[in-house]
């Protein structure tokens, strides 16, 4: 019994790291190109020939010849108009003027020059960094070295940086000695978005958020109070019903049925016995930290939202409707086979995302304590919902000065909730290989290989219908708050990429199983989750060419993740100012935050 318990813990440990930790939304790669182009859309929109910027308004980059092409210009679309909306999904939203498209032009133009002037935050590494850039307080215009997706916060050596740097198409065209008369002013090392994105990703790599303890089921302890635990509540949760719901209706509120189920869970006597059982704690990896970043966007009224306005991670309730993947019934099963749970005291993420009344534009969570947390296991516990880890980032941005590390948050937030499989909560229906898809292709989904004219038109194309989506976000960052942000732009995900419809892409269960064919666990898995057999060996299926099929649809995501990034950016680099008046225009009623009126002209002017 005593070897069979040890096997148990060690496989629930097992699987939870191979496939849990595994969701990274899109990887490091992906995080950081991506953010890294939406700059150089920011910069692209404020490109002018010959003359400075006036008030942000470009003038017609299409306009540089056939040299800055390599063949013939684009004759449409013109970043310098609305033009028609490029997507059919509704991406663009309203009808745009003009004149709201000169003031949102002008509105980036502003941005991108305060962003210039907040610190990089780059860790210290001179590994990574060359001679005078290493300083966490340089600032972003004068950061030299293009940091990579390796650079980490410790001296290693397989850290590395690109230096110096050149933006790949016309994002280095522009810029370039090569094309004079195409510049941005205060362009930089034009590495920004290079470090953007690396604050981004970085949130990967916050070990601190997740600490795993299990508890050995040596005398089946742990399996009692699990079996006790759960007949409690649902008992308890029937007989509270009654009451509950009558007091719900008196008082007009809904989900009465939710609600006794949580007031059984909070008195739960077996929960409290859960967690103050000894166990050990698993070494902080990077491998857990991804428990803190989805957001459930299905339908409210078919979730169990027991801690805030929408669940997190909750895999009980994971996958399109409603349905968990053979890995989330695997971690779930798993995790309750050996009491594998949560270190609160060395859980970051349990108190940093916490939402406490007051703070961000939903209601505030329902507070928790060691023993919520640690008498459920991982398997049935639910996680602080995504949009919670954007409103961190923008309280510290907020609170404790304009650094570009505090932009980290809400841009990762960004990229976790445009990627299907982060919005419905699951680790399987082919998570991992669609992240993986994306950071293998990431240059073809963002038109970065080989420069040639039809390479350099599709960048140009791309760079307008972000610019559109960027539009909507902004305009919507004018009259709602990040965490309504974050979780109207994982529903909008959900309702593009298929919807709550299993049968539909990109929910692909053999991408998942497929992808662990080749681990060691695969038997562990197959057989916790539905009590099968292996996969036969003679049975073939590719998860990579399943998302190569649908790469148009994943660049879509692509596209929509760097156009909400670049709204946010504006809306951050603003301080969430809708009417000041932006760079290179008469101060009249007021300069933007982060600017100053110079001789009668808004003007970056130095440091914030």
């Amino acid at each position: 019994m005593r070897n069979r318990t040890i096997g148990t813990t060690l496989t629930a440990a097992s699987i939870v790291a191979l496939c849990a930790g595994e969701a990274f939304a899109y990887g490091r790669p992906g995080h950081l190109d991506i953010t890294d182009t939406a700059w150089h859309i920011m910069r692209a929109s404020g490109s002018t020939v010959s003359s400075p910027p006036t008030g942000g308004a470009t003038v017609n980059m299409r306009t540089a010849g056939q040299g800055f092409w390599l063949g013939s210009a684009p004759t449409s679309p013109d970043l310098r108009t609305p033009g028609p909306c490029a997507n059919n999904t509704g991406l663009c939203g309203q009808t745009v003027s003009q004149a709201q498209w000169d003031v949102f032009l002008a509105d980036i133009e502003t941005a991108r020059l305060v962003l210039n002037h907040f610190q990089s935050n780059v860790p210290s590494n001179a590994t990574c960094l060359s001679s005078g850039t290493a300083s966490e307080t340089t600032l972003l215009r004068n950061f030299g070295d293009a940091v990579t997706a390796t650079h980490y916060e410790v001296e290693t050596t397989t850290c590395s940086k690109v230096s110096p740097y050149t933006p790949p198409g016309i994002f280095g065209r522009l810029g370039s000695s090569s094309f004079p008369n195409v510049r941005i002013p205060e362009d930089g090392p034009r590495t920004q978005g290079r470090v953007l994105g690396w604050h981004s990703k970085h949130r990967d790599d916050d070990l601190d958020e997740t600490t795993i303890n299990v508890v050995p089921d040596f005398t089946l302890t742990t399996t009692a109070l699990q079996a006790g635990s759960e007949v409690y509540e649902t008992v308890l949760g029937a007989v509270f019903v009654p009451f509950v719901c009558a007091y719900y209706a008196i008082r007009g509120m809904d989900d009465c049925e939710n609600a006794a189920r949580k007031l059984a869970d909070e008195s739960n006597v077996f929960d409290v016995l859960k967690a103050i059982l000894p166990g050990f704690d698993l070494p902080q990896s990077e491998m857990y930290v991804g428990f803190w970043h989805f957001v459930n966007a299905r339908d409210k009224s078919k979730l169990s939202n027991f801690w805030d306005d929408r669940q997190g991670l909750y895999y009980p309730e994971a996958g399109p409707e409603g349905v968990p993947g053979a890995v989330d019934q695997a971690i779930t099963i798993a995790t309750q086979l050996a009491l594998t749970r949560l270190n609160y005291d060395e859980s970051e993420g349990a108190k940093r995302y916490q939402i406490w009344p007051g703070v961000g534009s939903h209601q505030a969570s329902d507070p928790r304590d060691w023993v919520d947390w640690e008498g459920d296991p991982i398997g049935t516990q639910q996680f602080w919902p995504l949009d919670n880890l954007a409103m961190y980032g923008e309280q510290r941005l907020w609170s404790d000065g304009q650094k570009v590390r505090f932009l980290g948050w809400p841009l990762h937030a960004i990229g976790d909730a445009t990627v299907p499989h982060h919005v419905v909560g699951t680790t399987g229906y082919g998570h991992v290989p669609y992240e993986d898809y994306v950071d293998a292709h990431i240059a073809e989904l963002l038109y970065r290989t080989t420069e040639s004219n039809t390479t350099l038109r599709n960048q140009y194309s791309q760079a307008h219908r972000v610019l559109q989506i960027a539009f909507r976000w902004r305009e919507y960052l004018k009259t709602h708050g990040t965490q309504d942000f974050i979780t109207d732009l994982a529903i909008e995900t959900l309702a593009v990429s298929g919807g709550d419809d299993r049968d539909k892409w990109p929910w692909c269960e053999m991408c998942t199983l497929f992808y662990y064919a080749n681990k060691t666990q695969v038997d562990e898995l197959i057989e916790l989750s539905w009590g099968l057999p292996p996969i036969p060996s003679d049975v073939v299926f590719d998860p990579a060419g399943y998302y190569a099929d649908y790469e148009s649809q994943i660049r879509v995501n692509v596209e929509r993740a760097m156009g909400a990034k670049i709204a946010y950016l504006v809306h951050a680099a603003l301080r969430g100012s809708n009417t000041c008046v932006p760079v290179g225009r008469s101060c009249g009623a007021g300069c933007c935050p982060g600017t100053t009126c110079i001789s009668g002209t808004c003007t970056v002017a130095g440091p914030i």
